[in-house]
């Protein structure tokens, strides 16, 4: 009898325990979710204001890249005037995560809304994480293209003489053919650490 009723208690033990794990993701996640809601309306407010459109705007601009409000992402560059002659956006946002991972998309304005022609998280199966200690990735904009500037290290030497710390860049570019946005170019550069931590572009167009 009394093992009996000490199976029965095991039992509802582990029910107890199966119904908190099943109830604790989903709080942790709405949490979560509440977080990056408010954090993306301060995003848009402030990109608003850079960018000299209504909050609306850049909301639309946002979910047209197929970005929901509660999504773990950040925006590194929205950039509504460098592409404007062809009516076009620039959206680049980082993943959430120590490499900050970047993908860059261009939307084009077709009305009073957005369509996305073109989005790129990688070229030559290396993707756009950053090395966490040197920085993030970054993507702009120019009337020739996208241009991606991922860090990949910092403080090495160029040689075992050499006293000089180094920062390794990939440099990616993409251009524009009249139709869409085609990989042009894509290479590593040694810069000076001192040169790189002073410049805010490293990359040419």
């Amino acid at each position: 009898m009394k093992i009996r009723s000490w199976g029965w208690c095991a039992l509802l033990g582990c029910f107890l325990i199966l119904a908190a794990a099943m109830q604790s993701p989903g709080s942790v996640s709405q949490a979560d979710e509440e977080q990056w809601l408010s954090l993306h309306r301060q995003e848009e407010s402030q990109w608003a204001k850079t960018e000299r459109l209504s909050p609306s705007t850049i909301h639309a601009i946002v979910q047209a890249a197929g970005l929901r409000p509660t999504d773990d992402f950040r925006i590194q560059n929205l950039d509504a005037h460098s592409l404007r002659s062809r009516h076009q956006v620039l959206l680049s946002t980082w993943e959430s995560g120590t490499g900050k991972c970047l993908t860059a998309s261009v939307l084009q304005k077709i009305g009073g809304g957005f369509r996305p022609i073109w989005s790129a998280a990688s070229a030559d199966d290396a993707n756009f994480c950053a090395a966490a200690a040197c920085g993030n990735a970054k993507a702009r904009a120019s009337l020739r293209g996208i241009v991606i500037e991922v860090p990949l290290g910092c403080g090495g030497h160029a040689d075992e003489s050499s006293s000089t710390t180094v920062a390794e860049v990939l440099c990616v570019r993409f251009l524009w053919d009249g139709k869409g946005y085609g990989l042009s170019e894509s290479k590593k550069k040694i810069i000076e650490e001192q040169k790189y931590k002073s410049e805010a572009a490293h990359c040419s167009d």
